[in-house]
């Protein structure tokens, strides 16, 4: 009984010692780049195609030989109808498409081919603190804050839903909002828009790390106890 009491007090402590982030709740309205940029991000011209890409290539007149969704392998390649494998890694789509219509002129006099880039997977998010598999991710089009949370497997049972934090940069300032993940599950909040770039952290309750840890070395009657009182 004296270790539960030490251990109630310690938790107790660290409860009221721990703070609360001063980012005021739900405030993305006030980070640029939401809104247009974020329903459906539009790679660069100068952007060289990179493994997991996904392409739409467009040869006119020729529907057979379109593809709307072509996904660019590991390896960065593409496979094509009439052209083959071919390789797209570390090209402009303009480049792309301009190997396309030489490999093309073969089998059609004057062919016209456009390759338009529907997701690039180079940009990357960055998930970590309370989640089970931290990392940095590809990032998709129209991504957002759950989408990118299962990307690193969800949060551990240490997690605190109401502290997951969104950094973004742009130019040389720095924003950050703050969301609460309970009511966007239930439905009662808006699921927000995650970006190329973002960081997300989720917060972590110390006070419930320290319950969980110490029930592992307390006495099996203490935890019997601990257990009916939760």
């Amino acid at each position: 009984m004296r270790i539960l009491v030490v251990l109630l007090g310690a938790i107790g402590l660290v409860g009221c010692a721990s703070q609360k982030s001063t980012v005021p709740l739900n405030t993305y309205q006030d980070v640029p780049g939401i809104g247009a940029a974020a329903a459906g991000t539009v790679a660069p011209a100068d952007y060289r195609i990179s493994p997991y890409d996904e392409l739409r290539i467009d040869v006119y007149g020729e529907p057979e030989l379109s593809r709307t969704e072509l996904p660019v392998s590991p390896t960065g390649n593409v496979v094509l109808p009439l052209v083959g494998e071919i390789v797209a890694q570390g090209l402009t789509p303009t480049e792309l498409a301009q190997k396309i219509t030489e490999s093309l002129r073969t089998y059609i006099r004057s062919p016209e081919v456009a390759v338009n880039v529907t997701e690039f997977t180079s940009q990357r998010v960055t998930v970590q603190g309370s989640v089970r598999s931290p990392g940095v991710f590809p990032a998709m089009n129209q991504m957002s804050l759950m989408d990118a949370i299962a990307l690193g497997e969800g949060l551990t049972d240490y997690s605190k839903e109401d502290e997951i934090l969104v950094f973004r940069q742009q130019g040389t300032q720095r924003y950050v909002a703050r969301f609460d993940l309970e009511p966007i599950q239930a439905g009662q909040a808006v699921d927000p828009a995650i970006l190329p770039g973002d960081i997300i952290v989720v917060g972590e309750s110390t006070s419930r790390r320290i319950f969980s840890d110490s029930l592992a070395v307390l006495p099996a009657a203490v935890g019997i106890f601990i257990a009916l009182i939760q």
